[in-house]
């Protein structure tokens, strides 16, 4: 896919390879993506050239960690600007496809109630999970996953879990939908790309509704989450070659 759009949109496509849950919990991850964004727009950048334009760009997951890097470049704007410092570089864009707004399992959606062959609606709980683990209210930190979270087979740890899974609302890095500043990136575009039935639409509208920029918003129907990935195994998901078109445009 990121040949594809490299070579169809004339860009170079930086793809970053952040360690993965559960064994690199989070903030690891996003933490790595703020780290390399920075390196990249330094004058130590490890590109062997200067890019004019940026465009944050990811799907599903991706697309939440765009949104979380963009909050992150946002703040360190603001702060910067509050020291008279030299600003940040902020991105030319920001392109999302089907993204997750929301990475609080509980944060119940009406979409999520959708049967994907992709996501089913356990998968929110247990990923969740073993992203950032179980909140601590005593620590204020995030914890393991214990077997003591076996939800699935009782209603009171259904709830139970769901309540520490939203504990999570206050923090945009998990949960871009509740980001409270997004004044601070109204000169950045910002595109979403979702499909009719996915679990994660209701996301991307809530996401396009609160964002404080300019929005493109699209919903493709008839497709699932992930068809991005599944282009190879059907003529009917000529769509993902009009996303990238969609992309080159963000450019333009």
């Amino acid at each position: 896919m990121n040949r594809r759009i490299s070579k169809e949109c004339e860009c170079a496509v930086l793809s970053i390879e952040y360690s993965l849950s559960p064994e690199a919990k989070y903030p690891i991850a996003i933490q790595e993506c703020i780290d390399l964004y920075l390196n990249i727009i330094s004058q130590d950048s490890i590109l062997p050239f200067k890019p004019s334009k940026i465009i944050l760009s990811g799907d599903s997951a991706g697309g939440c960690f765009a949104m979380a890097l963009a909050i992150a470049i946002a703040e360190i704007g603001s702060q910067q600007s509050k020291l008279n410092e030299i600003p940040i570089n902020f991105p030319h864009a920001i392109f999302t496809i089907y993204p997750g707004g929301s990475g609080c399992a509980g944060h119940l959606l009406p979409s999520r109630s959708l049967i994907d062959p992709l996501i089913f609606p356990s998968f929110f709980l247990v990923m969740s999970n073993a992203y950032s683990g179980p909140y601590d209210e005593e620590t204020k930190k995030f914890t393991k996953l214990g077997k003591e979270l076996a939800w699935y087979h009782d209603f009171d740890k259904i709830r139970s879990s769901c309540k520490m899974v939203n504990s999570r609302l206050d923090d945009p890095f998990i949960h871009p939908i509740g980001y409270k500043n997004y004044h601070l990136l109204n000169k950045i575009p910002l595109y979403i790309i979702a499909s009719e039935f996915d679990p994660l639409l209701d996301d991307s509208i809530a996401l396009a509704k609160q964002y404080k920029g300019p929005v493109k918003f699209e919903v493709f129907p008839e497709l699932i989450h992930n068809f991005m990935m599944l282009e190879d195994l059907s003529s009917q998901l000529t769509q993902a070659r009009i996303v990238r078109q969609k992309i080159r445009q963000a450019f333009n």
